[in-house]
């Protein structure tokens, strides 16, 4: 099945955001509806890409309610390390505060929410980027409130009276009695999108509340939301590095890099500054990068590579090749398939 991704995102959502990898529990998910749509999701790796996509292309395919489907298969442990923090926290105030601690390990910068509360009723706002179409986007947010409306029900021991508010039409063809069922009250065309509750519920106890298994989770999770961090706050050399591939359109130029970084052209350039580098300067490494990695590659021709790094004549690349490391392509190769060599862009920093 040819996916069409402009159906799932708009142009402003960025290739780092898409690229990251969805947890191992929502690829488990995927194998039913994916392959329910035509499309293989067995494979590791799955991105955030990819789930959009099988996401988008199963709301054109499938005749049920697919919100509520995926609410009432998204359990707290489809949440991994965090998911185990909220089934073994005291009370679900504390659920809450972990949900708003570490959240962000499992929304994958799709999602956000807040909480709020009166004297009698608590009530959890729930926002969707932008970025993403409308239609997932009312996907997204009914799944996640109709999933922690399951959750916190199974985690009080099945006590749990609420209201879901969805911001959308409610769909032309669903159970009302099986959602009443599942998830209470759900109203559509609301406001907003939210789960509230009696503020009574706050804080009794949970039935499976464990320190023990708590504290290893949340190990667990801050290391996970350390590795984030650190990701996050890359420097923009590094963050400009990582975009450099070369596609059927050459290299990004530094308007579009720009554009992927939220940021200006002249932000750009000054932060690059800022830490000694210049975009041609990371465009030359690129190149140096990938024609050592492609050269390596003794089947495919050198005009081949050439063309793939975007020159329309070979002997152009030849020289700037040789200005590069000092040898012609074909002397490169020569010395790659006796030696084994390490690709020259690696060692450039």
């Amino acid at each position: 099945m040819s996916l069409n991704t402009r159906a799932a995102y708009s142009d402003s959502a960025t290739p780092v955001w898409l690229a990251q990898q969805v947890p191992d529990a929502y690829v488990s998910l995927l194998k039913k509806w994916g392959s329910a749509s035509g499309i293989s999701a067995g494979r590791p790796n799955i991105s955030l890409s990819d789930l959009l996509n099988i996401m988008a292309a199963v709301l054109e395919n499938e005749s049920d309610y697919l919100a509520g489907e995926l609410g009432w298969q998204l359990q707290p442990t489809a949440y991994g390390d965090l998911g185990q923090a909220m089934m073994c926290a005291s009370s679900l105030r504390h659920c809450l505060e972990l949900l708003q601690d570490f959240g962000p390990l499992v929304s994958l910068g799709v999602s956000s929410f807040d909480v709020t509360q009166t004297d009698e009723i608590c009530t959890i706002h729930h926002m969707v980027t932008p970025w993403v179409s409308s239609n997932l986007q009312n996907l997204w947010n009914a799944s996640c409130l109709f999933s922690w409306r399951r959750s916190f029900h199974f985690l009080l021991g099945g006590e749990f009276e609420s209201r879901i508010s969805l911001n959308h039409a409610a769909p032309l063809s669903y159970d009302a009695a099986q959602l009443f069922e599942r998830f209470g009250q759900v109203d559509f065309d609301q406001a907003e999108c939210s789960l509230s509750f009696s503020t009574t519920y706050l804080d009794l106890p949970l039935v499976l509340q464990n320190s023990t298994v708590l504290a290893q989770a949340l190990t667990r999770c801050r290391e996970r939301q350390l590795l984030s961090y650190q990701y996050e706050h890359r420097t923009t050399v590094a963050k400009v590095k990582g975009l450099l591939k070369c596609s059927v359109d050459g290299y990004p130029r530094l308007e579009a890099l720009a554009d992927m970084l939220h940021i200006s052209a002249r932000s750009l350039r000054r932060h690059l500054a800022a830490e000694g580098f210049t975009y041609s300067v990371l465009l030359e490494q690129a190149r140096i990068r990938d024609a050592a990695d492609l050269l390596v590659l003794q089947h495919i021709p050198i005009q081949q590579v050439a063309e793939s790094l975007g020159y329309s004549d070979s002997s152009n690349f030849a020289r700037d090749f040789r200005q590069w490391v000092g040898s012609s392509p074909s002397e490169y190769r020569r010395l790659a398939k006796g030696k084994n060599l390490v690709p020259v862009g690696e060692s450039i920093t």
